[in-house]
């Protein structure tokens, strides 16, 4: 099914809305930020957010207060995986709420379903 979502990531110093056409598939979106292509998937007490081009790739686990993200810089051949704080995790049919803490900075990362397309 493709609806129209909206998407905010947020820092100190940053903030950046998309709003895209997703598919969504049971507890699976898919959409593009710009050229980055984004996969959320909820699960039961967790959810995973991968953020993708060709120079890079992602992925963050959130699930409870410890939290993971695995990190591919291609181009470099880099990789490398960190831990992190959750400090909020909301989610239901329509709404992915997160706020984390990584490497001292706070985010939060945000999707709201508006509509059927």
């Amino acid at each position: 099914m493709k609806i129209l979502i909206k998407s905010k990531i947020e820092s100190l110093n940053e903030t950046k809305s998309f709003e895209s056409t997703a598919i969504k598939d049971l507890n699976k979106l898919k959409y593009m930020e710009d050229d980055v292509l984004v996969v959320l998937e909820k699960k039961e007490n967790e959810v995973i957010l991968k953020r993708s081009t060709k120079d890079f790739k992602y992925k963050f686990i959130f699930k409870g207060k410890k939290s993971t993200l695995d990190y591919n810089l291609s181009a470099h051949n880099v990789n490398f995986k960190l831990n992190f704080i959750t400090d909020k995790l909301e989610y239901n049919d329509n709404k992915i709420f997160v706020q984390y803490t990584l490497e001292g900075v706070k985010y939060t990362y945000e999707v709201i379903v508006k509509e059927e397309v």
